[in-house]
């Protein structure tokens, strides 16, 4: 478990890697650069930005947790809005194509990793802090960090853990376990709403009153399964 104190984890300095293992990023770039796409999908830069292993952001996107479970996908998609996801789920699966969807990167399984296409919700940063409420709806490509920032500027508090990189989709949909697990419970506890784009790239917002047996799943069944999250309501205390 990450200690909270580690400031390391805010300025991360990696060891160099081994020749070995820049050999195989090397391998995997050039696989993934000779990939054949089909034409990609019409999507504004507004909504989607599109990189190929030639692009020069392709290498900002790159980095993943685990350096054993990094892979270079042939088309990275960063969504920026709801409809985009909808879009590249349909594409992808008129096209036959693997996917994979990615946010924080921390996936202990590689489950946000392919050499196919990256649906990365990075570009979905929306914060949206209701105190009065004690409410916040937050887009599904924040960070913890990204969250915790915003709601301590309101006095407000979330369970959840203590690697300010991890994405806050994968906590919530995996449990999410932290130092205030104990007196206020698990992450996926303080779920109150997921938006989703299922697999027939249809919207679905789950709630205990509204599509109550995939909010339930959403609460710890792990991410991956059920949709591409793109945004949460999420419950906060004082």
């Amino acid at each position: 478990m990450e200690h909270p104190l580690r400031l390391d984890e805010y300025f991360p300095s990696e060891t160099a890697p081994t020749a070995a293992v820049e050999d195989e990023i090397a391998a995997q770039l050039a696989q993934a650069a000779a990939a054949p796409l089909p034409p990609l999908p019409s999507l504004p830069e507004s909504e989607a930005q599109f990189l190929r292993p030639s692009d020069a952001q392709y290498a900002e996107y790159l980095p993943a947790t685990s350096k054993r479970k990094q892979l270079a996908p042939a088309l990275r998609a960063i969504c920026k809005t709801e409809h985009a996801v909808a879009v590249m789920v349909d594409w992808v699966r008129s096209n036959g194509l693997s996917f994979a969807m990615r946010c924080g990167g921390h996936s202990y399984e590689g489950l946000s990793q392919t050499t196919g296409v990256a649906i990365d919700v990075r570009g979905l940063k929306r914060i949206a802090v209701d105190k009065a409420s004690g409410l916040v709806t937050v887009g599904s490509g924040v960070s913890l960090y990204e969250l915790y920032s915003a709601l301590a500027s309101q006095g407000l508090a979330l369970p959840a853990g203590s690697c300010p990189t991890v994405g806050v989709s994968g906590v919530l949909t995996g449990g999410g376990h932290g130092l205030l697990s104990r007196s206020h419970g698990l992450t996926c506890d303080a779920l109150q709403e997921a938006t989703l784009v299922d697999a027939q790239a249809r919207t679905l917002k789950a709630s205990a009153v509204s599509e109550p047996n995939l909010y339930w799943a959403c609460r710890g069944g792990g991410g991956g399964s059920f949709g591409v999250a793109t945004e949460f309501k999420i419950r906060c205390f004082l």
